[in-house]
């Protein structure tokens, strides 16, 4: 059967799930809880050149903008009920010094404004710069999916981030047979300790005869042999040169103070950098995303990170990626 024109199609889809009207006044901010290997779905988009991506499980809409950042030609529809009591979550892991949310300026001021606002408002006015490339479907999945398939929608790429349950799964793969399927999750423990969303990625990869590439919390399904490893090519002085000017003020800034600490083979930790550079912690972030995230270093290792492990962010070195250092040396 025929889909009825006034249904079909991404024109119809925006038209049914416009954007609310965002809070006057109240500042964007960052907050994604990644857990690594987001890089891998990075890849995939500009690899594949895909222009239609569907996230099930928005949150805050960190994510998305890491998606959207990685591509002038990507578009997500982003599923999420958005009805979860975020400001109780965000005040309880503040608490609890999880480094996502330690990096906040300040995060029980911010649950006050979720509470005051509403999740559904604030995720959005976090990517408010793409809202035409955007489309929030205020539902649950797997309903979402029935509900985009019926609308003759086909995402090229679906991340899978929500209740870490099969269902989306094996609904998306028999919707969207052609779509390639990825996740969040695969490290998180249940309270029993169990690591659901592997023990159910990698059931269906079995039936299916998928393979399964994981990095840190990050897992994506693909279709015959696993991919060779990549060995990426190393910082040049031509990738050094245009990483500093393709980044702005403060980010070049972090980058000075770190690349002065490893050429005097020392290493300075993300409270001192912030004592010396007076930006704050959540700028610091940033900061660090934005190096990381600049397209002279695509496919290259990554620029920046943070050393040691642990909940406590601010006690963790700065590590530039092996050779940098003398690099960026004349352009800083």
């Amino acid at each position: 059967m025929a889909l009825p024109e006034i249904i079909a199609g991404m024109d119809a889809l925006r038209r049914d799930n416009p954007w609310p009207e965002l809070p006057a006044g109240v500042e964007p901010f960052y907050l994604s809880l990644d857990g690594g290997g987001r890089h891998l779905v990075i890849n995939l988009i500009r690899e594949h050149g895909v222009t239609l991506m569907l996230e099930i499980g928005c949150f805050f809409c960190g994510s998305a903008r890491q998606w959207l950042d990685s591509s002038p030609d990507l578009e997500v529809i982003g599923v999420d009920p958005w009805d979860f009591n975020f400001s109780t979550y965000v005040r309880q892991k503040a608490e609890e010094g999880h480094p996502s949310f330690a990096a906040l300026e300040d995060p029980f001021a911010l649950a006050d404004t979720i509470q005051r606002y509403g999740n559904y408002c604030l995720a959005l006015n976090n990517i408010r710069d793409e809202r035409d490339r955007f489309i929030p479907v205020r539902q649950r999945s797997p309903e979402a999916l029935h509900y985009l398939q019926r609308r003759g929608i086909q995402p090229q790429l679906i991340y899978i981030d929500a209740l870490k349950s099969d269902e989306d799964l094996w609904v998306a793969h028999d919707l969207f047979p052609r779509s390639i399927l990825c996740g969040d999750d695969w490290n998180w423990p249940d309270e029993n300790g169990r690591f659901r969303m592997r023990e159910h990625v990698e059931h269906f990869a079995d039936e299916k005869s998928f393979t399964i590439e994981a990095v840190g919390q990050t897992w994506i399904l693909h279709t015959g042999r696993p991919p060779p490893p990549r060995r990426p090519p190393p910082w040049d002085a031509a990738a050094a040169r245009a990483l500093v000017k393709e980044i702005d003020s403060t980010a070049r800034a972090l980058l000075r103070v770190v690349a002065t600490a490893a050429t005097a083979e020392a290493s300075i930790t993300f409270d001192e950098a912030d004592r010396q550079l007076g930006r704050g912690a959540e700028e610091l972030m940033l900061a660090t995303r934005r190096i990381n995230e600049a397209s002279a270093g695509a496919d290259r290792p990554v620029a920046l990170g943070l050393g040691g492990s642990g909940s406590d962010i601010g006690s963790r070195p700065y590590v530039l990626a092996e050779g940098l250092a003398p690099l960026l040396a004349p352009h800083l």
